[in-house]
């Protein structure tokens, strides 16, 4: 429901494996990352990213063309089965208000994720 998207294009003197190393070291702090044999990476987000009204999903790509690097993180906060049933119940009985404030835990973590990836991607150096 709530996403965001953020790129970061560069250029690096490193070879692919140490690059790849790289941003799988730094995205550590998010959550659980790993990365397969072909440089594909799959993300557990961090337990304070997620909750009781929110899950949350992290997506990281990474291509590389003609020594430029493009890394994409893609982020997703939806509100729970348990959301929808306090905005269902809020909306009946407390108007518009009450049936919006379950919504703002999934609002919230994904302006969280959103700070924490722009720091990861500006504290990533590659020279």
């Amino acid at each position: 429901m709530f996403s965001s998207e953020e790129v970061l294009r560069f250029r690096s003197s490193k070879n692919n494996d140490e690059v790849v190393t790289k941003i799988k070291d730094c995205f550590e702090d998010l959550g659980e990352v790993s990365v397969s044999q072909n440089g594909i990476f799959s993300m557990i987000p961090a337990s304070k990213y997620s909750g009781l009204l929110n899950n949350t999903e992290i997506d990281i790509s990474f291509k590389c063309s003609s020594g430029e690097y493009k890394l994409v993180v893609f982020f997703k906060c939806s509100p729970t089965i348990i959301a929808w049933i306090i905005v269902g119940f809020g909306f009946l009985f407390c108007f518009f208000i009450g049936g919006c404030v379950a919504l703002i835990p999934a609002y919230s973590a994904k302006n969280k994720i959103e700070r924490d990836v722009k720091r990861v991607l500006g504290s990533l150096n590659f020279d």
